[in-house]
């Protein structure tokens, strides 16, 4: 949902709105929706973090997902009196379980409460880097029971109907949400509409930036590849003209001298495919652990595509077999007694292929050109994005990532003292110089609406937010250029105050004094929280406090 003049809004919903908009659209054949958090498996007094997506109870069936071993999760899972159920994906099942079948049906603790394992999930199905899936009841009655169902957001999927396109669907939410603004009035801003598009556009814009270059290199290379191999074999059959004639001469027919270089080519061929097979299989076999966790989606499979190989391997047999019939066809249909009487071997052949033989160096140069400048583009980007200058240096900062378990330190006192105690121990530990919490674990924070009183309001009245700890900006070492940080008494609640930086001042104060200015942040106010809110402090401290002098970003 998209307010008008934005680039960004809502894309997740509650509960609540997701069974209305299940039951009141006539668009979508079905809907479900999920959200994630993290609980503990706790096992032979140790825990591990797990992070957990929690779908409704037709999720899984709505997806169409075979799992590997077991079944699905089902509605019947999510009924009163049920056992608790989940699923686990083949990556963990693999790497902490040794991928043991045995395990299927047995009984996990999963943050104090006893899960039962039915299903392994496909290799290849990991939606969110997800590690274990459950599900929730869709019955209105028992998610009211459950504050954190009736509170929580989750992430909207639906399946069109026959014949729906993307802009029939995006009319009929719009009519739909407009009915439950009324209904939802905290939920909705005055003005908006409602966009929709396919699952593909929202997963793969983030990698079609990237895929596509690498595709024009690849092809530019296979072109720069295939002209090549044609001038050294011409080259190869211009010293070979005058055997080919000589053959002729002696009563080689036009079919044998054609067989026995087709022979030749294709040997050359053969061969160079199946080293380039030999070559990518053991590539993408030592390459693909090096890439960095999180930075590809876990789902993907990095692997030869078959259908993608053949193609490949079509045109360097054609491309192969081409060049090196040319010389035979040349030769059957030109006279033989001038290649046989010429003094210099090849030397009649030479003339003629030398043409071909320039244009294909041309070509090959041409394209080595552009290849070789968008090589040395990429890279001098590669080097401006690795030395961007961030505000902040973010070497010896370690982001931490900590879930409280459910049912205790619900209340804020508790939280509080809680956070107190564990960054006081974790500020005396040796290499930590400081430590502190925060919201979210990036420093842009997340997105909200600006309203400043007494100012019309901007074409985008929109800013990034965090909420921080007291020593966020010594940690940081960000510098100060008016004003000062957060005080023991702004951080107990006693004043409502906020650091900004140079660009918001200059975007919503012009030339004005910033210190004292009042401005509202509406979406902030009235915002609940969102799927996956990132918390603070991990479990495995020790293990990331190797460095010394380094600063703890809890």
């Amino acid at each position: 949902m998209d307010e008008p003049g934005q680039s960004w809004g809502r894309e997740t919903m509650t509960i609540p709105e997701l069974l209305d908009f299940r039951d009141q659209n006539h668009v979508f054949a079905d809907m479900e929706g999920g959200t994630g958090t993290d609980v503990h498996y706790i096992h032979d007094d140790q825990t591990t973090q797990w992070s957990v997506t929690r779908g409704t109870a037709n999720s899984y069936q709505f997806l169409g997902v075979k799992p590997l071993l077991g079944r699905l999760i089902t509605p019947e899972d999510t009924k009163p009196g049920a056992p608790p159920v989940f699923m686990m994906t083949y990556q963990v099942w693999k790497n902490q379980f040794n991928g043991d079948p045995n395990i299927l049906g047995k009984t996990f603790n999963l943050s104090g409460t006893f899960y039962t394992l039915i299903a392994i999930m496909p290799p290849r199905f990991r939606p969110g880097w997800t590690d274990i899936f459950t599900a929730f009841p869709m019955d209105r009655s028992e998610i009211v029971k459950d504050p954190t169902l009736k509170e929580a957001y989750v992430w909207p999927l639906g399946y069109l109907k026959p014949g729906v396109t993307i802009a029939q669907a995006a009319a009929d939410l719009d009519i739909v949400a407009h009915r439950l603004a009324k209904v939802y009035p905290n939920d909705f801003p005055k003005q908006f509409r409602v966009s929709a598009r396919s699952f593909q556009d929202r997963v793969t814009p983030m990698f079609t930036s990237v895929l596509y270059p690498l595709l024009g290199a690849v092809l530019l290379l296979f072109l720069i590849a295939c002209t090549n191999v044609a001038n050294l074999l011409l080259t190869r059959a211009t010293a070979r003209d005058r055997e080919i004639a000589v053959r002729a001469s002696l009563g080689a027919s036009r079919w044998r001298l054609i067989h026995q270089l087709l022979v030749e080519s294709f040997v050359l061929a053969g061969a160079g495919c199946a080293a380039g097979c030999a070559l990518a299989y053991f590539g993408i076999k030592e390459l693909v652990p090096l890439i960095p966790h999180n930075n590809f989606p876990q789902e993907s499979v990095i692997a030869i595509n078959w259908i993608v190989l053949g193609v490949a391997m079509g045109l360097a047999f054609t491309a192969t077999m081409l060049c090196g019939l040319y010389p035979a066809l040349r030769v059957v249909a030109r006279p033989l007694q001038p290649r046989l009487v010429c003094s210099g071997l090849g030397t009649g052949a030479g003339l003629q292929h030398g043409g071909l033989r320039a244009a294909l160096v041309v070509a090959e140069v041409a394209l080595s050109l552009v290849l070789l400048a968008g090589a040395g583009l990429l890279l001098r980007s590669f080097f401006g994005m690795t030395h961007v200058n961030l505000g902040y240096d973010p070497r010896n900062i370690l982001p931490v990532h900590l879930e409280l378990p459910p049912g205790r330190y619900e209340k804020r006192e508790q939280r509080k003292l809680f956070f107190d105690e564990l960054l006081a121990k974790v500020r005396t530990l040796p290499g930590v110089l400081d430590a502190t919490a925060v919201l979210w674990p990036e420093p842009g924070g997340s997105q909200t609406l600006v309203s400043i009183p007494g100012q019309a309001d901007s074409k985008t009245p929109q800013t990034r937010w965090n909420l921080v700890g007291k020593y966020f900006f010594q940690i940081f070492n960000f510098g100060l250029l008016h004003g000062r940080t957060f005080s023991g008494e702004d951080l107990a609640g006693r004043r409502n105050v906020i650091v900004v930086n140079e660009a918001f001042a200059r975007k919503f104060f012009s030339k004005d004094d910033t210190l004292g200015q009042r401005s509202t942040f509406p979406s902030m106010t009235n915002s609940r929280p969102r799927p996956r809110p990132p918390h603070s402090l991990a479990a495995s401290l020790p293990n990331l406090l190797q460095k010394p002098t380094s600063r703890l970003w809890v």
